[in-house]
């Protein structure tokens, strides 16, 4: 009997789907529940919109002059006129119609050429602009207010309190800032917090380039140089960034793929991410490959950790944490995507040509048979009810959506009048929270072991309960509904760190983001606190030394400590070292065999004791003096002095063993030579072939007796040849 209600229900709903859809149309689906608004209405053709929060931007002509002039408009959907509780754009002619002209539409700009394209993020509107000749990047900072008279320079008439109204003011408005200033072109720009990215033709074909408006630095994020042959060059076009991921449509490998360019990846680990770093390297594993397939994929479009784009007339998806790509819709009845597909938290927005143009929607969240398996996953529901149309009217043309939480605004021409207006769609009545205010107002900057606190203002529409996520370089940090985040640095955070905050409704999210910059405090992270020896010491054959080292530590990472020496040294030390949280303590002892090398004089080694916590080294060195000690016989006497009392220095038996032998002297406890060092230290002390500044090693007083000697026998012979010596 159950599966027999479960049939039934089944088929009813299937029935009542398909008499909602028109005639002749391919793609099977409901129609999905919302609210639509004409925003603009009046005469003028406007397209390309972009919602972001409240405010709506697109690019309008303005016809001015009678000639075609593209300016940049904003809608302001939380504009209330006449203060009755019903925003402008949902009056009607019930609660007494949208006000004429409509304070929520805006001009933001004013200039004779064309402005195309706009983008929008929080306060910052990014376009293309053709002012200059040649089409380049430009931005309207909103929240700018020159004179600070409390007015927004936009809906200020006159910003700089010149006397002049800002239509006709030549010295223009502060707020609007030109981004690129290259003689080629640079187009199709997208924004995400303080980032924009756009293609640029400056080397012959495109390439994305990247601008960080808190650094104020243009980078080239993906290309080739400009030594190569501009036919040789792939082109990347339609890049789209989303928190800390760029994406766009490459040609590099034949046919259009997505690729992804991560921001946050430092290579090197030197703090500073690869596309900002000076010393970045190619290829640059920052970047990476999405797609690979025989036939192109287009127009991807980015969403936290989710990338659509389309294929062969069908929508995919791909996961970033779980690699995976899931095909969302099947174009066997032949419709052509259009334009899209964009997408926000679990809504994907596309329109679909059959004929005329309709909007479409897809909802990952759903999961119509309750397995805990979302449609686009689930391989069971013979018709997927997560496909919805937004648009469903034949003399009409939808297309170019944007989406924001429950809002998807579109550019709609009618056929009856042949006019573009830009329309709005809100898909339920649970509008996402708003960020209000927000602490500090601009990128902090701070030193190691010093601490920064952030907090944000924000507010639901519906009153519903908001939570608050914080983030640090995309790791959560803390949860819950605390508006408020303090970041403590230690003496290893040094460089740039992201801080981030979600806020949420439990179905749309809103966020902030913050860079705080991270000076370094001096304070050495590793410091040697105890070493011995000192100094570099010296040890005789047969002798032996230790050396150890203390290295305090200040960082939390895992220390490792190590020692290294000369690879010729026989035996091998013993070593030791050991490590904790806050330091590391190494040991080493080396013993040199009696008569081990030979004839040298003297030889040298190194021994080296590091610690490393991987980002941080400190290492010391000592170098040891190996002093050659001569013992033919090896009986612990010197050769020399052997050789000074008359013993044969290669028979040990031949030496006596009564008292005599106290004249034969340790070399540890004499100077054999008298040249003021201690045999210990002298490597020829001992040695019978000593050579001084080529003259055999004989004592001063011995010289000159031997010098004394020789000048009386040579006065004697001149005296007795004299011929006064001779007698009569």
């Amino acid at each position: 009997m159950k599966k027999l209600l479960v049939s039934i229900l089944t088929v009813s709903l299937l029935l009542s789907i398909l008499i909602i859809l028109p005639p002749n149309r391919g793609v099977v689906c409901a129609e999905v529940e919302g609210f639509e608004s004409n925003l603009t209405n009046d005469s003028l053709p406007q397209g390309k919109p972009t919602i972001y929060g409240d405010r709506v931007v697109w690019t309008e002509n303005t016809l001015e002059g009678g000639k075609t002039n593209w300016e940049i408009f904003l809608y302001d959907l939380s504009i209330d006129s006449d203060n009755d509780g019903v925003p402008n754009y949902k009056e009607n002619s019930t609660t007494g119609g949208k006000p004429v002209p409509d304070p929520a539409k805006i001009r933001i700009t004013n200039n004779a050429s064309r402005q195309l394209g706009p983008k929008i993020y929080n306060d910052i509107i990014v376009w293309e602009d053709d002012r200059y000749g040649n089409w380049d990047i430009f931005m309207y900072d909103l929240s700018m207010d020159s004179d600070e008279d409390g007015i927004p320079n936009y809906l200020d008439d006159d910003d700089d309190d010149d006397g002049i109204l800002d239509i006709n003011d030549l010295n223009g408005d502060p707020a609007e800032i030109r981004v690129t200033d290259h003689p080629a072109h640079q187009e199709n720009p997208s924004i995400y917090d303080e980032k924009i990215v756009w293609e640029d033709s400056r080397y012959g074909n495109k390439d994305v380039y990247l601008f960080d408006i808190w650094n104020s630095k243009e980078i080239m994020l993906v290309g080739l140089n400009e030594t190569q042959d501009p036919k040789d060059r792939p082109w990347q076009t339609y890049p789209r960034i989303y928190g800390d991921k760029v994406v766009w449509q490459d040609e590099l490998y034949g046919n259009l793929e997505i690729c992804m360019y991560n921001l946050s990846v430092d290579t090197d680990g030197d703090g500073v991410p690869n596309y900002l770093d000076d010393d970045r390297t190619f290829p640059d594993l920052a970047q990476e490959r999405i797609t690979s397939n025989s036939v192109s994929d287009y127009r991807p479009f980015i969403y936290c950790n989710y990338i659509t784009y389309s294929r062969s007339d069908n929508i995919f998806l791909y996961d970033i944490t779980s690699f995976e790509e899931y095909q969302i819709t099947d174009s066997s009845s032949g419709q052509k995507i259009d334009s899209g597909p964009c997408i926000y938290g679990t809504k994907i927005v596309w329109s679909y040509e059959e004929g005329s143009k309709d909007l479409y929607l897809y909802d990952l969240g759903m999961d119509s048979d309750d397995d805990g398996k979302p449609n686009y996953i689930d391989d069971d529901d013979d018709i997927d009810l997560a496909l919805m149309r937004i648009t469903n009217q034949s003399e009409r043309f939808s297309m170019i959506p944007s989406i924001y939480a429950n809002r998807i605004v579109w550019q709609d021409s009618r056929i009856i009048n042949k006019q573009i207006e830009i329309f709005l769609f809100t898909l339920t009545d649970n509008i996402p929270p708003k960020i209000e205010d927000f602490s500090p107002r601009f990128n902090p900057e701070i030193t190691e072991q010093e601490s920064y606190n952030f907090t944000v203002t924000a507010s639901d529409p519906e009153n519903n309960p908001l939570t608050y996520k914080w983030f640090l370089d995309n790791l959560p940090k803390q949860g819950g509904n605390t508006n408020t985040f303090e970041y403590i640095s230690d003496l290893v955070s040094s460089g740039v760190h992201e801080i981030r905050v979600i806020v949420s409704d439990g179905e749309y999210p809103v966020e902030k983001v913050w860079l705080i910059q991270v000076a370094e405090s001096g304070i050495p992270i590793l410091k040697i606190t105890n070493m011995d020896p000192l100094t570099n010491p010296a040890i005789t054959e047969g002798g032996e030394i230790s050396l150890s080292m203390r290295v305090r530590y200040l960082g939390s990472e895992v220390l490792s400590a190590y020692w290294t020496w000369d690879q010729n040294i026989t035996p091998a030390p013993s070593n030791t070292n050991t490590t904790s949280d806050t330091e590391a303590y190494g040991e080493l002892s080396f013993f040199s065999p009696l008569d081990y090398y030979g004839s040298n004089y003297v030889e040298y080694f190194n021994f080296t004791f590091e610690v490393t916590d991987g980002k941080h080294a400190v290492s010391h060195t000592w170098y040891l003096t190996v002093l050659f000690f001569d013992d033919a016989d090896m009986d612990g006497y010197s050769d020399y002095k052997e050789m000074m009392l008359g013993y044969d220095p290669l028979d040990r038996t031949s030496k006596p063993i009564d008292s005599d032998c106290d004249l034969i002297v340790d070399i540890d406890d004499e100077d054999t030579d008298g040249d003021g060092f201690l045999d210990e230290y002298d490597g020829y002390a001992l040695n019978p072939q000593k050579q001084l500044d080529g003259n055999p090693d004989i004592s001063v007083e011995i010289l000159i007796v031997i010098i004394s000697l020789i000048l009386l026998v040579i006065a004697i012979i001149a005296l007795l040849a004299s011929p006064r010596s001779r007698m009569p």
